[in-house]
């Protein structure tokens, strides 16, 4: 049985774009090439699993550039050999602490083919 890694974006109200991932390594690539490329941003509220491992941050300050981060985000997930699993945009927000318009998600094939128990 093959094992997959997944992956969200999310654009959320003006200025501000969240990414999950199961593979915190991909996380960490996507941070490092975002901070050399869009300067001003301000990586926040990164949660952690029990173990400390990455699988969420949030990318504000954006103002209005966050479409392009976002789309920056697809383009290297899929040079990264993710596939598209689905994409939706909300044409009215939901109320929560940030109003969510579009949601991204990928999969991609595990490096590792061993379950874990």
């Amino acid at each position: 049985m093959d094992n997959y890694d997944y992956a969200k974006l999310a654009v959320l109200k003006e200025g501000f774009v969240r990414f999950w991932c199961s593979d915190s390594k991909q996380i960490d690539i996507i941070l490092a090439k975002s901070k050399g490329l869009f300067p001003d941003i301000d990586l926040d509220s990164r949660q952690t699993h029990p173990g400390e491992e990455k699988y969420s941050v949030l990318i504000k300050g954006l103002s209005w550039r966050d479409e392009d981060v976002c789309w920056w985000i697809v383009k290297q997930l899929l040079l990264d050999a993710w596939e598209p699993l689905g994409s939706y945009n909300l044409e009215k927000p939901q109320k929560s602490t940030y109003e969510i318009f579009a949601f991204y998600q990928f999969k991609r094939k595990s490096n590792s083919a061993t379950p874990t128990p």
